[in-house]
């Protein structure tokens, strides 16, 4: 757990996203990311270069849920989820074809989605891979791949990550290197003024549950203020 938090703290502080806005975003997309092959770290990175262009987690998160299923052809769960089926490839060998055709900029064939005849590459690596020869491609075949691959709607939202490889790149490193992010930002925190009256209040209110006598308890604070309101005025 403490390994994950530190994750979505380092990613959170560097780039424009919150702990929580990365957690809506994987509360939508985390199963099919694990499904697509992603680690936990590449699954925040590309939630991270969506979203700096996007700005809104619960798209982003529904963005990346419709493409890992379309390019896995997950139809069926797309079906349940409600979610865009329309321009997608009949089979995996038909959409490995037609995106080495897209991305066949430098005459060596195009980039391969697959590891092998039966193993996907992660999202994470398809989307970099197909990112590095983006500008190189015409806007019709741009517009072909983000149709067959993210459908009509979530065709902008995938391009802002393909334009954006700089912080798909660093979000992955800021993950991978997060470990003691959270427990140094905590120190950091234990030592401000906020932190120590936290930690009065809390030991008061430990005290005050101890007392019987809520005359006492109230004599106690009446003290307390008499004497700050003293030196305040002093």
């Amino acid at each position: 757990a403490i390994n994950i938090v530190d994750k979505f703290n380092e990613v959170g502080n560097k780039f424009a996203i919150s702990s929580g806005g990365i957690g809506d975003a994987l509360q939508r997309s985390a199963a099919s990311f694990a499904a697509a092959n992603n680690t936990i770290d590449e699954s925040i990175a590309l939630v991270v270069a969506a979203n700096n262009v996007i700005q809104d987690p619960d798209t982003v998160g529904t963005m990346w849920k419709t493409v890992t299923m379309r390019i896995r052809g997950a139809k069926t769960e797309l079906e349940e989820a409600g979610l865009e089926t329309e321009y997608m490839a009949e089979s995996t060998a038909s959409l490995r074809d037609a995106i080495k055709g897209l991305t066949n900029v430098d005459g060596l064939g195009g980039f391969d989605i697959m590891k092998d005849e039966k193993t996907f590459k992660s999202t994470y690596d398809i989307i970099l891979g197909i990112g590095e020869v983006w500008e190189k491609m015409s806007d019709i075949d741009q517009a072909a791949l983000l149709e067959l691959v993210a459908g009509k709607r979530q065709g902008n939202a995938l391009a802002a990550t393909l334009t954006n490889l700089e912080d798909l790149k660093a979000a992955l490193e800021a993950s991978e290197n997060s470990a003691g992010s959270a427990m140094k930002e905590q120190e950091v925190w234990l030592g401000s003024l906020e932190a120590k009256i936290n930690q009065f209040k809390a030991s008061f209110e430990s005290l005050s549950s101890t007392i019987i006598s809520d005359d006492l308890v109230g004599a106690i604070i009446d003290f307390g203020t008499t004497f700050v309101h003293t030196i305040d005025n002093i």
